[in-house]
């Protein structure tokens, strides 16, 4: 019994990308096709026979919080649509004789019921069917080679941990950190990033802080809010933001209402993300969907799926999804009231395949045309072909160089190099990444009460890609409009179909720009949102954050962004020609010669008695401080700088405090020698000319 097997995981990342699933990709030798798995109540798994086996894992069921089964309701769209959609393409494949020469490509598919950690168990459980069999004495694999496998899940299994307190999946943190990083290229800052909670405590509690932290009682603030999150939490954040929003019918679209951007993880086809009051925080959100044509064959192939046939029944999903949808039982008696779904086909009236259909085709055909490349460089002289001509009923040998595959050659060398022309007639390709053709088309949620609010009459034009129930009316994505399209960083978009194009374009800020003269104070060190705190008068703002006091002679400028030279500017001071500096000034001078002339008339008569009586030394002090007073009114009528101002604060009060303490100390000896005089011949004390001095 053989092994086949890829000695790296890299092929895992590949058809992740492209299918937005986590698909694993291994080859097996035609051991255990044969198993039949007994149905249960709810099947786990599929498996489809072949040479090459195939392994995916597709969310046919929702998550529901059970440890016993964590799969709840059946998904036709985003489950079983995309299984048939594997199976269409492996059917397509295979019935190409001259492909893969002559190798049958089968299929293990297991299903995650939209819970990574179930997905991861599901996972480990491909591998386990892979390494061993009900006969594992006869099955011997290198352990090895699967190692790097185990390394692989357990690094997804750490990262989803990381990511699922912020989103929900590893496709989300990519996602998150591609978007952080170009939206600070542009200059976009991101106010709040909030972390949701998958218990349902913990997530109502993140709703609240969400809620709090884009205070909706603001009248402006950050309400463009970007997601990055499992579909099915989608539906409960819409209804707890609705109610801790207070959002009525009668809100008003100028009042600040959030704008939810979202991509493949808001499924349009979901009535429960628009059903009642969803629908009041759900209206106007821009989601970016990949762009995906419709395969007329697949819903041909699809339509034609009915009970009893082979391709129906190899597909135990298929009859769980008939008993739920058309709420009916498989082995009803004819005569019974009980619906068969025996009887039942799916009508084509409202049918519509899921969008990503076209993107599991791709990645199957991907990996079937890497195989290609690969069977016919190592195995160029294989007899294959031939043989399962001639002798159909015998089982294939492998070629013995595909039994050990290097799985980093494989990657690189031929499945980072396909191109081919795909069912559509589009070219398909993979980037030096990784990465698929990237085409997104922008919708908008534009029900038809917005019209009538904002006074249209046209109705929104559906977009294709939506799933109704038979007689169940308009399907819930026929409320979505394109208004745009993103290719290879081309991006149109219609700006007049958007619900505020007859209003204000909202504006989406965590704090207003602070006015002139005031600086931002981050608020715990958050980017975008900050407190406005006022400059002193004398200060400017260096940058938004910092006042910076001006140098001394210097002002801020209107826009506080400088300082400028008061005394070059509109420094006012007292002009020499102006009457109010001309009387001063004479009067002054008058003084000023009167007192020179005093001081001269006692120089000349220093010796006399008069002169010695009236305490000449005191009296010269006197002059001269009267000479320092006429001299500071030319200091007060002067042109200020440095020493102008130095000598209007200590000149003027240097000159009058010696003026009067000379006239105190003058008449204070006169008193007192008057007084002493009438009491006692006794001279006083302190009288003398260097005392009085």
């Amino acid at each position: 019994m053989k092994c086949l097997h890829l000695r790296s995981h890299s092929m895992f990342s590949v058809l992740a990308v492209a299918t937005q699933v986590l698909v694993s990709v291994n080859l097996v030798a035609k051991t255990a096709d044969a198993q039949n798995l007994t149905p249960q109540e709810k099947v786990h798994q599929i498996r489809i026979p072949g040479d090459i086996l195939l392994g995916g894992v597709f969310p046919v069921h929702t998550k529901i919080s059970n440890d016993e089964d964590p799969c709840g309701e059946i998904a036709e769209t985003r489950g079983v649509h995309r299984v048939e959609a594997m199976l269409y393409a492996l059917d397509k494949i295979n019935e190409q004789k001259d492909f893969l020469n002559g190798y049958k490509l089968g299929a293990l598919i297991l299903d995650s019921c939209s819970n990574p950690s179930y997905a991861l168990n599901q996972s480990l459980e491909f591998v386990r069917d892979m390494i061993g069999s009900s006969d594992a004495s006869s099955y011997v694999c290198d352990w090895q080679i699967y190692y790097n496998f185990f390394v692989f899940l357990k690094s997804v299994q750490r990262a989803r941990a990381r990511i699922y307190q912020i989103k929900a999946d590893s496709s989300s943190l990519r996602g998150a950190d591609a978007f952080k990083n170009e939206v600070q290229k542009k200059g976009i800052c991101i106010a709040v990033e909030e972390r949701i909670q998958n218990e349902q405590e913990s997530f109502i509690k993140s709703i609240d802080n969400l809620v709090e932290k884009l205070q909706p009682e603001d009248s402006v603030g950050a309400r463009v809010v970007v997601l990055f999150v499992g579909t099915e939490y989608i539906p409960q954040l819409l209804h707890y933001t609705t109610e801790k929003m207070n959002l009525t019918t009668n809100s008003e679209y100028n009042e600040k209402k959030l704008i939810w951007m979202a991509s493949e993880s808001w499924d349009r086809n979901n009535a429960k993300y628009t059903e009642g009051v969803n629908q009041l925080a759900a209206e106007g959100a821009i989601v970016l969907m990949l762009s995906s044509q419709k395969v007329p064959d697949f819903n041909e192939y699809f339509l034609n799926l009915h009970p009893g046939s082979d391709k129906f029944e190899r597909n135990q999903w298929l009859r769980e999804l008939w008993q739920v949808k058309f709420e009916c039982e498989f082995g009803a008696p004819p005569e019974s009231s009980v619906n068969r779904c025996e009887d039942i086909r799916q009508p084509p009236e409202g049918f519509n395949a899921d969008d990503k259909v076209l993107y599991v085709i791709d990645a199957v055909y991907a990996i079937a045309h890497a195989l290609q490349a690969y069977t016919s460089t190592v195995c160029a002289n294989d007899t294959t072909q031939s043989n399962w001509l001639s002798q159909p009923s015998q089982e294939l040998e492998i070629c013995q160089a595909m039994q050990n595959i290097d799985g980093t050659e494989f990657y690189n060398n031929y499945l980072l190099k396909v191109n081919f022309e795909d069912v559509v007639g589009r070219n398909f390709h993979f980037s030096p990444q990784g990465d698929g053709p990237a085409n997104y088309t922008i919708l908008t949620y534009k029900p038809k009460n917005m019209h009538q609010k904002m006074g249209q009459e046209s109705d929104p034009v559906p977009v294709t890609g939506s799933t109704v129930k038979p007689d169940s009316g308009a399907s819930p994505a026929s409320n979505y409009i394109e208004i745009g399209y993103w290719s290879e960083n081309n991006l149109i978009i219609d700006e007049k179909a958007l619900w505020w194009a007859d209003e204000a374009t909202p504006i989406s800020i965590c704090s207003n720009p602070c006015p002139v003269g005031y600086r931002k104070q981050l608020i715990k060190n958050e980017q975008c949102c900050w407190a406005c705190i006022r400059c002193e008068d004398f200060e400017y703002l260096m940058n938004e954050a910092s006042c910076v006091p001006c140098d001394m002679g210097w002002w801020p400028t209107e826009d506080r962004t400088s300082c400028y030279d008061m005394s070059r500017t509109n420094l006012e001071y007292m002009q020499w020609s102006s009457m109010y500096s001309i009387v001063p000034a004479i009067i002054a001078a008058i003084g000023i010669v009167l007192t020179l002339f005093t001081i001269v008339i006692f120089i000349l008569n220093n010796e006399t008695p008069v002169v010695k009586a009236s305490c000449r030394e005191l009296s010269y002090i006197l002059l001269v401080s009267m000479m320092m007073c006429y001299l500071m009114t030319f200091v007060l009528l002067s042109k200020p700088n440095v020493f102008v101002c130095a000598m209007k604060r200590a000149g003027i009060g240097f000159a009058f405090s010696c003026l009067y303490a000379t006239m105190f100390v003058k008449t204070n000896r006169i008193a007192r020698i008057f007084a002493m005089a009438s009491r006692s011949k006794q001279r006083p004390m302190f009288i003398s000319p260097m005392s009085q001095v």
